[in-house]
């Protein structure tokens, strides 16, 4: 049986109704706000994603990095993290759990699982399977050191790709692209997903590398302890040359102006959208479609179990729209709320 339409006198008034042309829009300014979302999937103070983009533009303009590359690195910055949902599975499945460990880890040296150190056991002990036995958590515990390299292989390759693969659906620049699949290299040939060393590493990702390194201790520590650690792994994870100039930056107060958390999420994103290119920021309606496409796919791979729901109930909304005869920039509001409906569900 026929769907029966429902009146709307809305509609039938719309055509004597001018419809102004719609403004520009700022790709930066919709993508900086659905940061907030990709930084639930990390368990990340709010506005990680944000500061990091800021110690990434200052580290660059410090290089005088070219404008040409500027705007690529800008949305890596930005869209670093999007790949994170896609390991979630897995990372269950080995620690019984993603929450603080998938965070606290990147503070930890895992590229030699031989030398366990006293906060690497204090956080797997913590985090680890907690409501279960002595005897399983440790279990637990000898199977991940067994088998961790090859885990940390399956799961950094699996965000890497999977970030690429989202941020090549937007149609962002080849440059982006390459820029978070490299975003777990590490200078001394020891990361993923393939083991680049020095000057191989795109520098795009090189300044990803430090500047999401920078925030994260800052943010669980202090501004000083970040500069240390990044420097004690400087010439191993980190391109010596980005480190020195970060810590220039630090001695000119230049680099974490306006940029730790205590400074709020706000502010951050003002300094981003300050940092945003001016001849290529704006976009159609047709990227604001994909932008929502692929926050509902990241959104979506976070569990097996939801694969595709978002897109599932994109469609079945939209069809009600149309049967209440909304007007057509109704239906397309309607599917992008759809398509975005389940946001929340990361910080799950």
């Amino acid at each position: 049986m026929a769907p029966i339409p429902v009146p709307n006198p809305a509609v039938r008034n719309a055509s004597s109704t001018r419809v102004a042309a719609p403004s520009p829009i700022s790709f930066s300014a919709i993508v900086s706000a659905l940061t907030f979302a990709i930084d639930l999937t990390e368990g990340a103070a709010t506005g990680h994603a944000l500061r990091t983009c800021i110690l990434g533009m200052r580290i660059a303009g410090a290089i005088e990095l070219p404008p040409q590359h500027m705007s690529s690195l800008h949305r890596a910055l930005m869209l670093k993290d999007v790949g994170a949902s896609s390991n979630a599975e897995q990372m269950h499945k080995v620690v019984g759990g993603d929450g603080n460990l998938r965070n606290g880890a990147k503070l930890l040296d895992w590229t030699h699982p031989n030398r366990p150190m006293l906060e690497t056991m204090r956080l797997l002990w913590t985090e680890i399977l907690p409501e279960s036995s002595v005897l399983h958590r440790l279990a637990r515990i000898g199977q991940i050191a067994v088998s961790q390299r090859r885990t940390n292989a399956e799961m950094i390759v699996l965000r890497c790709e999977r970030g690429a693969e989202i941020v090549e659906k937007l149609g962002l620049s080849p440059e982006t692209v390459q820029a978070i699949r490299s975003l777990d290299e590490h200078w001394d040939g020891t990361g993923y997903p393939e083991q680049l060393k020095g000057t191989d590493i795109p520098i795009l990702s090189r300044i990803l590398g430090v500047a999401q390194y920078l925030d994260v201790i800052a943010s669980k520590r202090n501004p000083i302890a970040a500069l240390q650690l990044v420097h004690e792994r400087s010439n191993r994870w980190f391109d010596p040359r980005l480190v020195h100039i970060a810590n220039s930056l630090d001695s000119r107060n230049e680099l974490w102006k306006d940029c730790v958390v205590s400074d709020g999420p706000e502010i951050a994103r003002r300094l981003v959208m300050d940092f945003a290119p001016t001849d290529s920021d704006f976009v159609d309606q047709s990227d604001v479609d994909r932008i929502c496409e692929a926050f509902a796919d990241i959104v979506d791979a976070k569990s097996p179990f939801t694969y595709r729901h978002s897109v599932g109930v994109a469609e079945v909304a939209t069809s009600m729209a149309r049967v209440l005869q909304l007007a057509p920039d109704r239906v397309q509001l309607v599917r992008r709320a759809a398509l975005l409906h389940d946001l929340g569900k990361l910080a799950v």
